[in-house]
């Protein structure tokens, strides 16, 4: 081995590395060799002699795992050879699932090949199926039934449904009925919890609960969309957790306006709490719905929550917020909904992209508040002043949160005052990282920067834990001077001040190679006495 300096190099010997490189080409050969030979072996196994639990375990994952084709592949897989088809149908695995379009023959046929089968999924996709016969047809099956699912019923399937759920299903524990006809709604549907002791979940659309679903006592999920309830809302839900293990509560409506005259008086008893509720969705394009809701139901241990709204018109945002006004009325606040919830909060993010919904999400380390605006004429997207309202909401909502990250993603341009910038740094104190993306005008959003930087009434400087800021799609306004000069100034005095920015990240759309140039020779060897790190890509 030589040694030169800070090179170490082996000194190469000739015959050893010709030999090598001959082995090497050797070796490429013999292992084409023996493909083609195993290649040769293997085609004298034709499949129709494979052991059956190999056939049966090719063809589970195919069929029951889903990895198959969108439709059971029953028609190609019983076409390859009679072995397999006797496997296919003697093998009551492959028809625990059963889809029915309007063929009572091919529901007769699965039941039949299920045979005894444990935890059979049945579900029923052509409202023209001859519903009258299920239950004599099921009756048969009913203990070994695990989930049911309509989603194509309309208002004659009532008395046949009615007259299934009598029959004994221990082993049931999903049903799903959706009734496609929405100008009738189905008002006589009965379940009994002693027929379907074991029922967990219970979705419904279209028709009326039931009036002795809390008897029901294993049920975790309700989902009812536009489902009227048998009873007053804070009674259903008191016999619901009395009597059921009720975790996952979900309800919409069809976005129907309640007429303005009707007005829901605010209760003056405290709201119905749902220690074990887990999960609470609610949509509704009628905030007197949203409102009478809020005041009755607090679910202060759900982890997940989500409620959407609608606005359909510039009268439904009449004020300088949206979120409180469509989603939060009166007194209910996130503090009401989740009495702990604020004071946890340190992700906030804020959405206005497509066609919507406007969202705004908020995070803990434990649970989540989705808050959603459908705009159903497409006039919100389109409101000027859209990004303005909602970090009004933001600083309203979450101001008094240890907020540690703020995302606003938008695919449009909304202005904004600096004024409502320096607001909202002075109202995130613990803020450290900023993700702007899509939003081209980004100089009033630097002067609140530096506003709220110059006029601070606390011992820290405002967000001094500011350490990321991320700027996506930025485009130029005029030129790079009226673009830099606003983020230089601002960082440059916060630097200086002792709040040095760790990481800034920007994605800018240049138009030529000459931008590139002045941004690596000039804008960014200035920003560096400001900022310890910039990651820059262009597009």
């Amino acid at each position: 081995m030589e040694a030169g300096g800070q090179l170490l190099r082996y000194t190469e010997v000739p015959n050893l590395q010709d030999r090598r490189d001959a082995l090497l080409a050797r070796r490429v050969c013999l292992l084409a060799d023996l493909t083609e030979v195993d290649r040769g072996l293997n085609a004298t196994v034709p499949v129709h002699q494979l052991p059956d639990e190999v056939v049966i375990e090719i063809l589970a994952y195919l069929v029951v795992h889903g990895h198959g084709e969108a439709t059971r592949p029953w028609r190609r897989l019983m076409e390859v050879c009679h072995r397999w088809r006797v496997i296919v149908c003697s093998t009551a695995l492959f028809w625990r699932q059963v889809s029915v379009g309007r063929n009572l023959t091919w529901l007769m046929l699965c039941l039949e090949r299920c045979g005894n089968a444990p935890l059979v999924d049945i579900s029923f996709h052509e409202a023209a199926f001859p519903h009258h016969v299920l239950p004599p047809i099921l009756a048969s099956h009913a203990s070994a039934i695990r989930s049911l699912a309509f989603p194509k019923v309309n208002w004659q399937w009532e008395t046949s449904l009615t007259a299934l759920f009598t029959l004994h299903m221990p082993a049931l524990e999903q049903v799903a009925i959706e009734n496609v006809n929405m100008g009738r709604l189905c008002t006589g549907l009965q379940v009994s919890g002693t027929q379907v002791p074991g029922l967990r979940s219970f979705s419904l659309s279209g028709f009326a609960v039931p009036d002795h679903l809390a008897l029901c006592q294993k049920l975790r999920r309700i989902d009812f969309r536009n489902a009227p309830l048998p009873m007053g809302l804070r009674k259903f839900f008191a016999d619901m957790q009395d009597k059921t293990q009720l975790q996952e509560i979900l309800i919409s409506d069809s976005y129907d306006e309640v007429p303005a005259m009707l007005q829901i008086p605010v209760p003056t008893a405290p709201p119905l709490d749902l220690p074990r509720v887990r999960k609470f969705h609610l949509n509704s394009g009628a905030r007197p719905v949203i409102q009478h809701i809020l005041y009755e139901l607090r679910t202060h241990n759900a982890t997940d929550i989500s409620i959407t709204g609608v606005v359909r018109a510039p009268q439904d945002v009449p004020g300088n917020d949206l979120f409180c006004t469509r989603l939060l009325p009166g007194p209910r606040r996130p503090l009401d909904v989740i009495p702990a919830f604020p004071a946890a909060v340190t992700s906030v993010v804020l959405r206005l992209q497509g066609r919507g919904p406007v969202v705004l999400e908020a995070s803990s380390e434990k649970q989540r508040i989705h808050l959603a605006i459908a705009d159903q004429s497409t006039w919100l997207l389109n409101y000027e002043h859209l990004l303005h309202i909602c970090l009004t909401d933001v600083i309203a909502l979450f101001s008094s949160a240890p907020v540690t990250s703020i995302t606003v993603l938008s695919d449009r341009q909304y202005p904004t005052r600096c004024e409502l910038w320096r607001i909202l740094f002075s109202s995130f104190p613990q803020l450290e990282t900023l993700t702007l993306t899509g939003l081209s005008v980004y100089s009033n959003m630097w002067d609140g920067l530096m506003e709220a930087s110059t006029t601070r009434t606390a011992p820290e400087m405002a967000c001094h834990r500011l350490k990321t800021i991320e700027l996506d799609d930025v485009r130029l306004e005029r030129n790079y001077d009226s673009l830099f000069s606003p983020i230089s100034a601002a960082l440059r005095y916060r630097a200086m001040h002792g709040c040095r920015l760790e990481m800034l990240r920007m994605r800018i759309k240049l138009y030529g190679l000459e931008d590139d140039l002045a941004l690596r020779r000039t804008y960014f060897p200035a920003l560096c006495t400001s900022v310890d790190t910039i990651v820059y890509h262009s597009y």
